[in-house]
């Protein structure tokens, strides 16, 4: 499968949206050349994710730091 971003590349990155108390929304592939997950800081992840996705800061992301997971 093809990175979402440039279509050149394998994707390696694989990301899903849930929306709260539902099943999941939504996924996404990257390759890591345009999501390079890996060499960034937990806040650098975290703003790449909602970038990425398109989530606004005022939405909670869980499963991170910024918002403990509730399993």
């Amino acid at each position: 499968m093809l990175c979402e971003k440039c279509h050149k590349r394998e994707a390696t990155v694989h990301l899903t949206t849930c929306a709260a108390g539902e099943a999941a929304v939504g996924h996404q592939n990257f390759c890591e050349v345009c999501f390079t997950f890996a060499s960034m800081s937990g806040e650098e992840q975290n703003a790449a994710i909602r970038e990425l996705l398109g989530v606004p800061p005022e939405v909670p992301i869980v499963g991170t730091e910024e918002s403990p997971d509730t399993r």
